[in-house]
């Protein structure tokens, strides 16, 4: 396992999951935080080397980030037993993940329930946004922007 690796699960590693993984490196540089923690995103349902949607691009340069050349991977074992904390997006995904990796379970949460657990969330999953408009693809990463300030809070 690799000190202090979070790494950000959804389904095909080209929406979500990019954002969590790219608004959280930012986020930690602009604090300009002495933390350890590295991020790093994969797929339960991911192929290999696709690049994030056209509108996760757009949201992210929205940001100030250029994610254009990362390409999507899936989730193993090998990127599993290197993370520390693994937050996914969903609940199907956190109990696919546990089920697969059973071994590694106890470092395994929902995102937004493991951001903000007092805060009575009521919807703790963030939603997909592919196939959805640009709008809803701004609000996703809205969210997840949020989302990585309260992760990090957390963290320090």
């Amino acid at each position: 396992m690799e000190d202090n690796k979070i790494l950000f699960v959804c389904t095909g590693n080209t929406c979500r999951s990019v954002m969590a993984d790219f608004l959280f490196k930012k986020i930690k540089d602009q604090l300009d935080l002495e933390m350890a923690y590295q991020s790093d995103s994969a797929g339960i349902s991911a192929i290999k080397g696709i690049p994030p949607t056209r509108e996760t691009i757009a949201c992210m340069k929205k940001r100030g980030l250029d994610i254009s050349t990362y390409k999507s991977k899936p989730v193993n074992r090998d990127i599993i037993s290197k993370s520390s904390l693994i937050l996914t997006m969903t609940h199907h995904q956190l109990s696919f993940l546990k089920k697969q990796y059973s071994m590694e379970a106890n470092k395994m949460f929902l995102f937004r329930y493991y951001c903000s657990p007092a805060n009575n969330i009521s919807d703790q999953e963030i939603e997909d946004p592919y196939g959805e408009s640009m709008s809803f693809y701004e609000l996703i990463c809205d969210q997840i922007e949020e989302d990585i300030k309260r992760l990090i809070t957390k963290l320090i």
